[in-house]
């Protein structure tokens, strides 16, 4: 599934390691040369229960994904904070270590759910940049991850994900929930 790229990233405590819709704030798109790009940021996870008769979708001809840690593992918030205000991406792998992993249209994606970025330093304001695309709903610790989560296979068929590149800037952890 997809390109890799690099290698190094950190696993944040409680996290298991690799084992097998609500209103968005807003949504919208830049042009970095002719090619759109959205940035998807907050927390992510698959849940392997909630989800497991949707663990997996086919990316939609024409959008690419870009995940900036391998599957299962946890994103550190300084280089999520660097992809939201997308300073130098392609220079990114090289000056953190960060692993990359690209996937194209037609091909397989987990389909990770995306969480409030609730206790992260963005890098942005999706009041002020319509390409940067948040979960806004309240959390309750009493809230299912099904309710308050968003799943990226939802996420990915906005109209501003049409024919663009989006980068995942959140964890891509895997949880027995």
């Amino acid at each position: 599934m997809g390109t890799f790229i690099g290698s190094h990233r950190q696993k944040p405590p409680g996290w298991l390691s690799k084992t097998p819709s609500a209103g968005l704030q807003r949504s919208g798109t830049v042009e970095l040369g002719n090619h759109r790009v959205v940035v998807f940021s907050g927390h992510g996870s698959l849940n392997t229960i909630t989800d497991s008769s949707r663990l997996q979708f086919t990316v939609p001809l024409g959008t690419t994904i870009t995940f900036w840690v391998n599957h299962g593992e946890g994103l550190e918030d300084a280089i999520g904070t660097r992809i939201d205000r997308r300073w130098s991406l392609q220079d990114l792998p090289a000056q953190t270590g960060s692993a990359v992993q690209v996937i194209k249209g037609g091909e397989l994606c987990y389909n990770y759910r995306l969480t409030p970025p609730r206790g992260l330093t963005l890098g942005n304001d999706p009041a002020k940049d319509p390409r940067f695309i948040i979960n806004p709903k309240p959390v309750t610790s009493t809230e299912h991850i099904s309710m308050r989560g968003l799943l990226l296979e939802e996420l990915i068929q906005l109209p501003a994900c049409r024919n663009a590149s989006v980068h995942w800037a959140a964890c891509r952890s895997i949880v027995a929930r």
